[in-house]
């Protein structure tokens, strides 16, 4: 009867560590896949600079992007508009949707990232986290990167 006990605890203790690590999985990796991500050095003397990336929904789900943390820096989303006359400008990105199995390009003339408090001698990856609405923070690197 001891035998069944202990059998009968151990398989309770492993049902109960299977179902806590189905639980712990992290849901947004598999979500969005971050790639290309860098920023360019700001030229000597000045504060802001201009990065890019690629954004890919891998998930049968919209995700809404909220923006980045890359404290201690200010980083933004921008995108670059054109009007009927032809007049291109550039505004701050609030959020935006990002559909299943939809990619999106940051680059030059289009959406991109716009930092302020990098240095021009900085050349280690920056830490940052991608943030997106009602869900946890993905965190991804830029690389930094010389002009030229």
């Amino acid at each position: 009867m001891d035998k069944n006990k202990n059998n009968f605890a151990r398989l309770s203790v492993t049902i109960c560590i299977a179902l806590i690590l189905t639980q712990c999985t992290v849901e947004n990796t598999e979500q969005l896949k971050i790639t290309n991500s860098f920023l360019y050095k700001p030229f000597s003397g000045a504060m802001m600079t201009a990065g890019y990336m690629n954004i890919s929904n891998v998930s049968d789900e919209s995700v809404v992007i909220n923006g980045l943390d890359c404290s201690p820096l200010i980083v933004e989303m921008h995108d670059v508009t054109t009007n009927s006359d032809g007049v291109m400008k550039m505004g701050k990105l609030s959020s935006f949707i990002l559909s299943p199995n939809e990619t999106i390009n940051f680059e030059p003339g289009g959406k991109h990232i716009m930092a302020w408090g990098l240095t021009d001698n900085q050349s280690e990856d920056l830490s940052c986290k991608l943030l997106l609405q009602d869900k946890k923070p993905i965190d991804f690197k830029f690389s930094i990167k010389s002009r030229g």
